[in-house]
C-alpha cells in the first residue's frame, strides 16, 4: 500500500512529466502530440519521455539545453540512457588516475567527458592503450545511495 507521502512524490513527478510535455504541445503538432499523450494517459511515463525525445530528435524540433536535461532527469531510472537518442545522453564526467608504466611510478590524472562508464573505458584505452593500469571514478554515482 502506498502511503500519503509516497502518493505525493508520484504525483509531484507526474506533474512534471506532463509540464514538460505539455510545453512541446505546439512544436510536436497535433498527431505527434497525441502520441506522447496516449502513453501519458496509460501512465507510461518513462516510455511517453522516451517517445517525447526521440520525436524530438527525428523531426528537428527545436529543445533548449535546460528542456533536454529535463527530460533526462524525469527519465532517469525509467529509461536506459542508450534508449535515448544521442543528443539527449548527457556526457558524465569520470575521473581517472593512468598508471602506464606499472603502480611504483606516479600515475596520471586525467577527466574523461563520456556518455557511460564503458565509453569512458573505450575513450581512456584510446589514450592510453591497452596495456595500462587504471583508477576511474564517477563523481555522481558515488554519490549516490546504495
Amino acid at each position: 500500500m502506498i502511503d500519503n507521502e509516497e502518493y505525493a512524490l508520484m504525483e509531484k513527478y507526474r506533474s512534471k512529466v506532463l509540464s514538460i510535455t505539455e510545453k512541446f504541445k505546439d512544436r510536436l503538432g497535433a498527431d505527434l502530440f497525441e502520441e506522447v499523450r496516449h502513453l501519458l494517459e496509460h501512465n507510461e511515463n518513462g516510455e511517453a519521455l522516451r517517445t517525447l525525445a526521440w520525436i524530438i530528435s527525428d523531426e528537428g524540433i527545436n529543445a533548449s539545453r535546460d528542456e533536454i536535461a529535463n527530460i533526462v532527469e524525469l527519465c532517469e531510472d525509467l529509461v536506459i540512457p542508450e534508449d535515448l537518442p544521442k543528443m539527449f545522453r548527457m556526457l558524465r564526467e569520470f575521473q581517472v588516475i593512468v598508471w602506464e608504466d606499472g603502480k611504483d611510478n606516479p600515475g596520471t590524472r586525467d577527466i574523461i567527458e563520456a556518455i557511460s562508464l564503458e565509453d569512458a573505458v573505450k575513450i581512456l584505452r584510446s589514450r592510453y592503450g591497452d596495456d595500462i593500469t587504471y583508477t576511474m571514478h564517477n563523481a555522481e554515482d558515488a554519490d549516490k545511495p546504495r
